[in-house]
């Protein structure tokens, strides 16, 4: 299987809204479950909301410190049938269950694009290995790791019924104070302090027939899995990243070098990777800075030295200058276009 990329669109977007609008009642909780993720409060609701891999990983951190580290037990539709969208769907349509462990190698990571799976095969059983892309705290990985043992489990249970309780999961990392409450949802035997997380399926339940086959929905799906990978592969691009990583920026501006930094890069490596890809670090901090300009302008008036230093502008003149060379035209004239 190749490799996906280490940073990436986090593509279940209804997954975010889902989990902080249950664990965030009024709007300044939300805005503090939503720090550092890239997301505004008012941006939730926006149908063409995105959010990258470290923003998700940003709001575990929140509702982690917030609601304590069993608070996914808390939200059973988190893990759901429905909540799968097509990749439940192909598993659940998979004619059995050697094809579904197939469809879980392929496309996991198209529910959870930091992580992949690795299946290895053994005389006994199938292996399904779940490894982190990147670096991720054992407190968060745990939870990502707990959580889509609870998909799996879900879905086992849609295409084996009472056999999937046959099959084993394997944790890394110490037994938590909710592991009775998980391993009672799993319902499968579980072990702990692994050395590495796993799904163990026994080659006996292979051939295991799913009551749900359904070989025009599994077409479906795996049409819409097959574009999903397409889009996670292309977000992938070191352009994408550096849109990313700016992205994350609130207040002021980070330069060149900052950038290469946070992306585990050389300037050098920066600039020669985004010139191969018909672009600039220059193109790219002037698309950040208009799209941050835009978003103050519109609403409550701010002046011109307030948005200055919010872009990182020595002074207002220098961002009335830039305007000018982004719109053709003076920064009262883009706010009253903005606003009419």
């Amino acid at each position: 299987m190749n490799r996906r990329p280490t940073e990436s669109l986090f593509p279940s977007i209804g997954v975010v809204r889902l989990i902080v609008r249950n664990f965030g009642k009024s709007p300044e909780r939300i805005t503090k479950k939503l720090e550092n993720t890239g997301i505004q409060f008012e941006e939730l609701d926006n149908p063409d909301l995105v959010m990258w891999v470290s923003g998700f990983l940003a709001l575990l951190h929140n509702i982690a410190e917030m609601e304590g580290d069993e608070w996914f037990l808390e939200l059973p539709l988190l893990w759901s049938d429905g909540a799968q969208g097509d990749f439940g769907l192909a598993i659940r349509s998979a004619p059995n269950f050697a094809t579904a462990l197939n469809l879980m190698d392929e496309f996991t990571h198209t529910r959870w694009p930091m992580a992949v799976v690795r299946k290895h095969s053994t005389a006994q059983s199938q292996r399904l290995v779940l490894q982190s892309m990147m670096h991720i705290d054992e407190r968060i990985w745990q939870t990502i790791t707990s959580i889509i043992a609870l998909n799996s489990a879900t879905m086992a249970r849609a295409t084996m019924g009472h056999l999937a309780s046959k099959t084993t999961l394997e944790f890394e990392g110490r037994r938590p104070r909710s592991a009775g409450r998980l391993e009672a949802l799993l319902g499968t035997k579980v072990t702990w302090r692994n050395s590495e997380t796993a799904l163990v399926v026994p080659n006996s339940l292979l051939s295991q027939v799913s009551p749900l086959s359904d070989p025009t929905n599994l077409s479906t799906a795996i049409h819409g899995l097959r574009g999903r990978s397409a889009l996670l592969a292309g977000a992938g691009s070191l352009t994408v990243r550096t849109h990313q990583c700016l992205s994350l920026v609130i207040e002021g501006r980070i330069d060149g070098r900052e950038t290469a930094g946070r992306l585990g890069l050389s300037l050098r490596t920066l600039e020669r990777g985004l010139a191969d890809e018909k672009t600039s670090f220059s193109q790219i901090l002037d698309q950040s800075l208009k799209s941050r300009l835009e978003a103050r302008l519109k609403g409550e008036r701010i002046s011109g030295e307030a948005l200055a230093h919010h872009l990182g502008y020595q002074d207002a003149t220098s961002l009335y200058r830039s305007v000018r060379r982004w719109y053709g035209m003076p920064l009262s004239e883009l706010r009253a276009k903005l606003n009419s």
